[in-house]
């Protein structure tokens, strides 16, 4: 009995441990192998985004990835619990960008009368500190696509529309500038 007990333990330690690192780092960063070959979820075709109006956007539907365009896509909810702790870095990161980089925000929430109106998304989307760049909604096939349905998530996609890197969790601003750098877009 005391060895079956040990064995428990010991895997219990292991499952501790794993959950542990993954609620402080997040889930691995894809990108690039060591062979040039890029291994990361793609989108199969462009997909038009409805986006919330905000007194910084018309609410116009965006297409992502964003043609010619380094393309940046943050995954969040009003309801995430680290939420308020990664926005800032994603944040702090469009202000170091170039031209040819853009950012879109979406939503896990649907917006609209029966769902979350979009002045609370965007006074959320404020009290987590977030840019003023579009917030789509609607679109969690996306998400699921590129990163598995947790939130926060990030996923940057180069000018070609090619998918160059994805994260699930909180990440640092100077590694979304890295990872925007690799992909082809201006960090200043």
């Amino acid at each position: 009995m005391k060895r079956r007990e040990a064995i428990a333990g010991a895997a219990s330690l292991g499952v501790l441990g794993a959950g542990g690192a993954l609620a402080v780092g997040g889930f691995p960063s894809f990108g690039s192998s060591s062979d040039g070959s890029n291994e990361n979820p793609q989108i199969d075709e462009p997909v038009t985004v409805p986006t919330v109006d905000l007194s910084w956007s018309d609410g116009e539907p965006v297409t992502v990835p964003i043609a010619d365009t380094v393309t940046v896509l943050e995954f969040w909810a009003t309801t995430c619990t680290v939420c308020p702790d990664a926005v800032p870095k994603v944040t702090a990161a469009a202000e170091r960008t170039g031209d040819d980089v853009a950012f879109v925000a979406i939503t896990a929430e649907d917006v609209g009368p029966d769902d979350f109106s979009p002045e609370y998304i965007e006074d959320t989307w404020r009290e987590f500190g977030g840019g003023e760049w579009p917030i789509g909604y609607g679109t969690f096939e996306v998400q699921v696509q590129l990163t598995s349905a947790a939130t926060p998530a990030t996923a940057i996609i180069d000018a070609d529309g090619v998918t160059q890197w994805t994260h699930t969790g909180i990440v640092s601003t100077e590694t979304i500038l890295e990872e925007i750098e690799a992909a082809g877009g201006t960090v200043r």
